[in-house]
């Protein structure tokens, strides 16, 4: 229930950045031909290069590495092999350490824009299973507020994990995650 109340105020504090913005023109970033943007995710840190063809058309590739900090929301159940009546959960906290990812820009306003596309990461490094180190593939959407040339915002991952942290082998399922708080620089 506490993450419902994080990421609740969140989104409430991007609106009302977003609202509160008595900027008339569009950033300058938003309006670049080729936009580059370093971020910083707790523990993890990804550069984006997006290239502009035309007004609302925007598309890019990003790559982060580190431990990027995500919060399991939901997931399919995963049935356990020695008991076929049982269901495991997976870890609620997961550390990806290495992601690359496509994505299409799209600004809502001239301060607010979302970044979705398909992504692949790769688990931590660490042999500790308390880590929750399933490999993911899948969709991720990012939404942004445009502070000057900060943005600020929030990540969600529709994925299908591919964990092998099951002491009876490796289960896939499907997993939606929360990367609560990106902040990053665009130029």
């Amino acid at each position: 229930m506490r993450i419902w109340k994080i990421l609740f105020m969140t989104l409430v504090l991007i609106l009302l950045t977003d609202l509160s913005s008595a900027q008339k023109t569009g950033p300058v970033f938003l309006d670049k031909k080729h936009q580059h943007s370093i971020s910083a995710e707790v523990l993890a840190f990804s550069y984006s290069y997006a290239h502009r063809f035309k007004c609302n058309v925007v598309f890019g590739v990003s790559a982060t590495n580190g431990f990027s900090f995500q919060v399991l929301l939901a997931s399919s159940p995963i049935q356990n092999s020695s008991d076929p009546d049982e269901y495991d959960k997976p870890y609620e906290y997961h550390f990806e350490f290495l992601k690359f990812q496509f994505f299409y820009r799209f600004a809502i306003s001239n301060r607010f824009y979302i970044d979705w596309g398909p992504f692949v990461s790769i688990p931590s490094p660490m042999d500790d299973p308390s880590w929750g180190n399933p490999s993911l593939v899948g969709i991720e959407v990012a939404l942004y507020v445009m502070v000057w040339k900060l943005h600020i915002g929030l990540r969600f991952k529709v994925a299908m994990s591919f964990d092998s942290n099951f002491s009876y082998g490796e289960k896939k399922y499907y997993a939606l995650y929360i990367m609560p708080l990106v902040i990053g620089l665009g130029f």
